[in-house]
């Protein structure tokens, strides 16, 4: 995360140049390796397997170190599904070549190997469009944004965080095009063959119903790509990330707060936009929605969206539940969401009771809030923060948090216990619930709420 600018610069050096050379170099081999074999089946492995091997390891790549699982596995389907495109591609662009080769050297065609060529082609193609279509589906129901290149972890350098400050320019071109554009063209070109069939195959007509009969194949043909247009721009405009930052916002947020600048004062060319469907306006508030303890979505919001998606975690009150986890006059909580505004000083965690409904807000600092955020997103610091610090001793001096108990709410304050054990005795902390949440998730430790709390809430 501490790369200098000029150093991812020079990530850009001829990247493209770099992957043409080695596309000429992979369809040179393939050739001269046609030539001595004159199986061109094996043959054409080379350039299939090099037009999808960095975009299936870059996909991987993202599946493993994307601290969002859900958007993790939307990028990786798409990431499979571009690397099934590029084999269809470099299937196509091999048999070409080999044609020419046929047709200069005079070797007798081996119509065998090259249908079998075309298969591969048309079974990458398929699969792009299957894996396409669930992607695209996901990513809207996701609110996902995405951004697919090939030797985007070569450029980032195995880092997540690089990958989410690099310009477009550096990046390379979002091949995420070629996936929403083949997954929405062929099924309508598949269908339409089928109709010019139907309307000219096998009918015994005069010259004037055939000519009718052509017309009306041909518009069924192409008819459905174009009516695919306006579906691809509005698809586009909701899937398609601008830049990597649009992909991992957060990135970009926990890099000035490492710098203990505010992570929410930035310049206006770094604004995120709006999430939800078809809102362009600025994001000013990021939830992170938390299941056990990590991560399990993530949504950044203008204030009119934002007000309207906290609605329901206000309106559920504080009634109690059957179910509830109660122990010794204490009631288990846990974190359900964090909310970060660029509006207020204070931020928001939403800690909601295990097995029941009562959820609780409580308001923390910015830098808790960060730290927090970080926390459930499973990223790093280069140094360790000032909670990151104290786990440290903690575990230094051979100790572990038992527990950790909300006890108090003193003028709209809540105040915490952390209940410390080292070597069979116990001693108590009086913590804020931001520094005691942190240790709670740093060690495992449940969360509870004292029954004498829970009466006096407003």
């Amino acid at each position: 995360m501490s790369e200098p600018a000029n150093v991812l610069e020079s990530e850009q050096v001829h990247p493209d140049r770099r992957e043409r050379f080695l596309v000429g170099s992979s369809l040179l081999a393939a050739t001269v390796l046609y030539l001595v074999t004159n199986n061109p089946l094996i043959a054409a492995i080379l350039p299939c397997l090099h037009g999808s091997w960095n975009t299936a390891r870059t996909g991987l790549w993202l599946l493993k170190t994307d601290p969002c699982r859900s958007r993790a596995r939307i990028c990786f389907a798409f990431y499979v599904a571009a690397a099934c495109w590029k084999a269809a591609g470099a299937a196509l662009g091999t048999v070409m070549v080999f044609i020419l080769v046929e047709r200069f050297v005079g070797l007798p065609p081996n119509m065998d190997e090259l249908a079998a060529i075309m298969i591969v082609l048309a079974g990458g193609t398929v699969l792009n469009t299957l894996l396409g279509l669930a992607a695209v589906g996901a990513a809207l129901r996701g609110r996902v944004r995405v951004w697919v290149h090939p030797r985007l972890r070569a450029a980032a350098r195995g880092n997540l965080g690089v990958a989410a400050r690099l310009s477009p320019r550096v990046a390379g071109f979002n091949h995420a095009v070629f996936v929403i554009a083949t997954a929405l063209v062929f099924p309508p070109i598949i269908a339409g063959t089928i109709g010019l069939a139907v309307f000219t195959v096998g009918q015994n007509c005069n010259q004037g119903e055939s000519i009718a009969r052509i017309i009306g194949g041909l518009v069924v043909l192409f008819g459905g790509p174009l009516a695919m247009i306006p579906c691809y721009a509005w698809l586009s405009s909701r899937i398609i990330a601008r830049s990597p930052r649009e992909c991992w916002p957060e990135l970009i947020l926990h890099r000035g707060s490492e710098k203990r600048t505010t992570q929410f004062h930035r310049r206006e060319q770094d604004a995120m936009q709006c999430t939800f469907q078809g809102c362009n306006d600025k994001a000013v508030f990021h939830l992170t929605r938390v299941e056990s303890r990590k991560c399990a979505a993530e949504h950044h919001l203008c204030e009119p969206h934002a007000r309207a998606a906290l609605t329901p975690y206000m309106a559920i009150g504080r009634a109690g539940s059957a179910v509830s986890h109660e122990l010794r006059d204490v009631t288990r909580f846990d974190i359900e969401l964090i909310v970060i505004s660029e509006l207020h000083d204070q931020q928001v965690v939403y800690l909601r009771e295990v097995g029941g409904d009562r959820r609780i807000p409580i308001l923390i600092g910015v830098f808790e809030a960060a730290a927090l955020d970080r926390r459930v997103k499973g990223y790093s610091s280069p140094r360790p923060l000032t909670h990151d610090a104290t786990a440290m001793i903690i575990r230094a001096l051979d100790a572990e948090v038992d527990d950790v108990t909300i006890d108090t709410l003193e003028e709209q304050t809540y105040h915490a216990k952390v209940r410390i054990r080292r070597q069979g005795s116990q001693v108590v902390v009086d913590l804020r619930p931001s520094d005691a949440l942190m240790l709670a998730l740093a060690f495992e430790s449940p969360l509870y709420f004292t029954t004498a709390v829970l009466k006096n809430l407003p």
